[in-house]
């Protein structure tokens, strides 16, 4: 390891530095997009048509690339005084590039050492044949092109004054073609001077093609009716009426060849006449269908009531409880209308009371039958005669509870609208209750039934949270601005779920305690010495100086003396973001224009996951800046170095330890974020006029460049341990109206 650079520059081949994320990423990619609109009408008709394309260039050296061209169509008529029509029809069309093996959850940690390509532009072997850029470069791609229909017809009749009858039909249809085209890439081992390879990297092996075709159906039907009436001047009454269907239909084809004798041809025909496979896939139905009504009464636009039932039915419950209902209420009063308010109209502009009941079903789970036994295709052994034969049959894979039902949140809200000094100053401010019963949660069964765990109707929770929005806009001469600020907050705890928990993740699910907390050990610092390791009890018995100490939480005659799941394992604190906010800051003078949008979580436990910190994980992934050096516990350091150490030594053998669910890996997720910054000119009116031109603004825009938090470098608060990376954009723009 000594001479290792001395050795890479006599033979970078055997002893190669390879900058992999170099390789795999782009500094930048280039993303366009475009629109043009059309406007036309008459007293009788309205017309608009919109073009877009879109144009996404990804940051992956190559085949990385999307591409959107939209087209929608909106018109409006009205046909008689007592009859109007709309007809909105929207298509798209999409071409989507990506690679057959995508490097996201490996291109961080792959190390130096293991070369991507010879000196001479071969590809290398990588780590034992596996090379994420050669796969990236000639490994094949997944080009996926995706149409999509959309459209909304509606009518609306006006039999008599106050009186409407509305109808809409809105259909969507989307069909999806697939090619997944894995190409069979050589690579060479440092010193092989051939120009021929028997060998090639692990992720793609052979020559294989894999085509889908998927469409799907779905329409919504809905019919309702409104009235309105105003008796004498102060009562102002409205009821409505509706019913609503909704149908979703799925299916799905797949064939596949393996065996190409080459990769020239990327259709299933070139391929071989063996491992042929050709099969049906994601056939499913979804039904819903619900009756709601609403009626709404308010006096003098002072005092407001109004209630609102609704009884739904899907098709993912079985028929004897497929129904809900669900009923809601609110309240509201002006009461700076009141005349004891009189004296405040100077500086009090606006203010109403609110109060609100309200009931919500929710039935979106995944999978479409939960309730239903479905066999899958299965094959088993057997015997015909003497001979050992595959037979094939259907086999069960989920269990299923049958009186599966709604899951329903009951929500109660008191909140307040105010305006002051002539609206230029506003408060929003809510206070919410939330019981949700029934909820529907996949309850872990015994692993020897051989089952995946079905979902039930376990448990409770009930969220307790606040909202507030304040705004301020004026106008100094010239100048106008605004700045706006909403901050939030909740927490969620679990009621009764039939005694059961759920730990899944390094999260539990436990009556009392707030919903998917993290659960796991408490630490208690880095082992220094045999004699500390020797005089505690440990996870396992491979526990040594430079490992983390837990606390025996549990330490009784009923408890072994020994750290184990079973005792030592307590509820760490909440894993759900509190105190989200968010604000806008808007300026505008003689054309120029300036917007800022912001966003943040001000509490949040995060936990540094084991692709963050774990050094030679898998024993070959690299070492992570953020534990290097005496950062770790180390034999090398000093015994003052280690006394400071902030993470424990690099071991695959305590593994188990070091890395299990404890506090001592979490930390501050808190985060401020500039979303947007935008900065516009939209140039005189006066110059505009000499060439017909309405208006014509440029502007640029930053996304996402500037954000504040404790996650260690190269990990966003936003994103995950193996996604496709959040990236800072610079937005060119131009718009003119003519």
């Amino acid at each position: 390891m000594d001479n290792y650079w001395n050795l890479n520059r006599e033979d970078p081949d055997k002893y190669p530095n390879t900058d992999w994320l170099s390789l795999l990423l782009k500094d930048y990619a280039v993303r366009q997009s475009h629109n043009v609109s059309f406007r036309s009408g008459s007293a009788k008709r309205s017309t608009s048509l919109n073009f877009g394309y879109d144009d996404v260039d990804g940051l992956f050296t190559k085949n990385l690339s999307w591409k959107r061209y939209t087209l929608r169509l909106n018109n409006d008529f009205e046909l008689f005084k007592w009859m109007k029509a709309s007809a909105d029809i929207s298509l798209r069309k999409t071409d989507k590039v990506n690679p057959h093996t995508s490097p996201s959850a490996q291109m961080r940690y792959i190390p130096a050492i293991y070369a991507a390509t010879l000196s001479d532009g071969r590809y290398a072997e990588g780590k034992e044949g596996s090379n994420k850029y050669a796969a990236l470069m000639d490994g094949g791609t997944i080009d996926v092109h995706g149409y999509k229909m959309t459209g909304k017809f509606q009518l609306d009749l006006t039999p008599f004054k106050g009186f409407s009858v509305t109808g809409v039909f809105a259909p969507n249809f989307s069909y999806t073609k697939e090619k997944d085209f894995q190409k069979q890439v050589p690579y060479f081992r440092a010193g092989d001077s051939s120009t021929v390879s028997t060998k090639y990297i692990t992720e793609a092996t052979t020559t294989e093609l894999k085509e889908t075709r998927s469409d799907t159906f779905s329409h919504t039907t809905q019919f309702y009716a409104n009235y309105q009436k105003t008796f004498g001047e102060d009562h102002n009454f409205s009821a409505m009426i509706g019913y609503e269907n909704y149908k979703y239909e799925q299916e799905g084809l797949l064939a596949s060849k393996s065996k190409f004798p080459h990769s020239l041809i990327p259709y299933l025909s070139a391929g071989g006449t063996s491992d042929v496979v050709a099969k049906s896939e994601n056939v499913f139905e979804l039904a819903r269908r619900s009756y709601f009504g609403r009626v709404m009464y308010n006096y003098r636009n002072k005092y407001y009531i109004q209630g609102n039932i609704r009884r739904d039915g899907s098709s993912r419950f079985a028929p004897d409880s497929r129904w809900g209902t669900f009923l809601s209420a609110s309240a509201g009063w002006v009461f700076t209308s009141e005349n004891f308010m009189s004296g405040t109209k100077d500086w009090f502009d606006f203010g109403k009371l609110r109060v609100s009941y309200g009931e919500l079903g929710n039935e979106r789970i995944n999978g479409y039958y939960p309730y239903q036994t479905t066999l899958t295709p299965a094959y088993s052994v057997g015997y015909i005669g003497n001979t050992v034969t595959s037979l094939p049959g259907y086999s069960q894979t989920a269990a299923v509870v049958r009186d599966l039902t709604w899951e329903t949140t009951t929500t109660y809200d008191v909140g307040v609208d105010l305006t002051f000094l002539k609206n230029r100053l506003s408060l929003t401010a809510d206070y919410y209750y939330k019981r949700t019963d029934d909820m529907l949660l996949t309850v872990p069964i015994a692993p020897i039934i051989g089952l995946s765990d079905p979902y039930d109707n376990v448990g409770t929770m009930n969220t307790r949270g606040w909202e507030i929005t304040l705004g301020w806009r004026d106008r100094i001469g010239d100048l106008t601005y605004s700045v706006s600020f909403n901050l939030s907050d909740d927490v969620s705890k679990m009621g009764y779920i039939g005694n059961k928990e759920i730990i899944s993740g390094g999260k539990i699910i436990r009556e009392g305690v707030e919903y998917q907390s993290w659960y796991g050990y408490v630490s208690d610092g880095i082992y220094q010495t045999e004699a500390e390791v020797n005089d505690s009890p440990r996870t396992n018995s491979a526990v040594t100086v430079g490992d983390i100490r837990y606390k025996n939480i549990a330490d009784g005659a009923d408890s072994p003396n020994v750290i184990n799941a079973a005792y030592d394992r307590v509820v760490l604190g909440s894993s759900l973001p509190h105190f989200n906010y968010g604000g806008n800051i808007s300026l505008a003078w003689k054309g120029l224009d300036f917007s800022m949008d912001f966003q943040g979580v001000g509490k949040r436990n995060s936990y540094l996951s084991e692709s963050m910190v774990q050094p030679l994980r898998a024993q070959w992934y690299n070492v992570p800046t953020l534990i290097a050096g005496a950062n770790s516990w180390s034999r090398k350091n000093t015994i003052e170095e280690n006394r400071h150490a902030r993470y424990p030594r690099y071991s695959y053998q305590s593994e188990g330890n070091n890395y299990a669910i404890s506090d001592f890996w979490m930390f501050d997720g808190s985060y401020f974020r500039v979303k947007n910054l935008t900065l516009g000119y939209s140039l005189p009116e006066r110059w505009m006029n000499k060439v017909w031109v309405r208006n014509l603004r440029f502007s640029v825009t930053l996304t996402d460049f500037f954000t504040c938090s404790d996650f260690p470098k190269g990990w966003d608060p936003e994103g995950g341990v193996s996604a496709y990376p959040i990236t800072k954009s610079v937005l060119f723009s131009a718009q003119i109206t003519f």
